[in-house]
């Protein structure tokens, strides 16, 4: 059963959403501009296996509160998952750059694995900065804005006309499309806060602009893996990864205890994966990987 539970971490308040499950906690890491309910079409399969949760991270979704120190937005997910009761949960991210944004890597959860979903980049060096920065560097914050409203703030009785024009451009967009009309409408409610002016989509330009700042600092690409001290499967979409970039996967899997891949089929997005697959590569992980 799914319900929406609020930890407190020092005195800021975090919303999450549990979406049930029995077995090994799974914690779930959404990237930039995103939130919990992006899960929500895999949830179930993956609850099948574990108990799941996945954490609204500072700014985002029903989490209100301002980045005042851009590391804060993963790091602070440790005190969270404490709060919650969560031992030693299995993590699967979203997106590589969450891990760049915990100087710590996330060691603080003591994670037996770590399950990757997307990278910006399979390459190392100034060719893997070169790659990140085209897909989601701060020159590249005014297309996703005209794409998905990144940015979008309105008066109150703007806001349904506003979220169905996202909602069917969305739909005709290579990136979206293949997620529910009703999925998206849900994810993107979650993401609007309420202001003394109508509406805005969290987490605003100034933060998104200092969080991604502070990621450009970090390394990228397959360097930014090798900073994890700890076993990675890599759970890559095959509509967002490209037969080169498995096959570098591949050799850069090889012959190591601690990293594997496995494809995954549907995307790009995490909501149109398919989630039986996705679950059935999470459960082998756990398998090889016990807490």
């Amino acid at each position: 059963m799914t319900c929406d539970i609020a930890v407190e971490v020092d005195g800021d308040r975090y919303a999450t959403i549990d979406y049930g499950g029995t077995g090994p906690d799974i914690l779930l890491i959404h990237q930039l501009a995103s939130n919990a309910q992006v899960w929500a079409p895999v949830a179930a399969d993956l609850a099948g296996i574990g108990h799941v949760v996945a954490v609204d991270l500072r700014a985002h979704g029903l989490s209100r509160l301002p980045v005042d120190r851009p590391e804060r937005l993963v790091g602070d997910v440790v005190g969270v998952a404490r709060e919650l009761g969560l031992h030693r949960p299995y993590v699967l991210v979203e997106q590589d750059e969450m891990l760049a944004l915990d100087p710590d890597r996330m060691a603080g959860l003591d994670a037996p694995t770590l399950g990757m979903l997307a990278l910006a980049s399979v390459r190392r060096g100034e060719e893997a900065r070169t790659e990140w920065a085209e897909q989601v560097g701060p020159e590249t914050f005014d297309v996703w804005d005209e794409r998905f409203g990144l940015f979008a703030t309105g008066a109150a009785d703007e806001f349904e006309p506003h979220l169905e024009k996202i909602v069917a451009r969305a739909h005709g967009d290579w990136v979206a499309h293949r997620i529910g009309v009703d999925q998206y409408r849900d994810f993107y409610r979650r993401q609007i806060e309420t202001t003394p002016e109508g509406w805005r989509r969290l987490p605003g330009r100034q933060a998104m602009d200092d969080i991604v700042r502070y990621i450009e600092t970090q390394p990228q690409g397959l360097d930014l893996l090798d900073t994890y001290d700890g076993p990675v499967w890599i759970l890559a979409s095959d509509e967002a990864t490209t037969d080169v970039e498995i096959e570098t996967l591949r050799e850069y899997t090889a012959g190591r205890d601690d990293r594997e891949i496995r494809v995954v089929p549907g995307g790009p997005k995490v909501e149109a994966l398919d989630g039986e697959a996705l679950a059935a590569a999470v459960a082998e992980m756990i398998r090889r990987h016990p807490a």
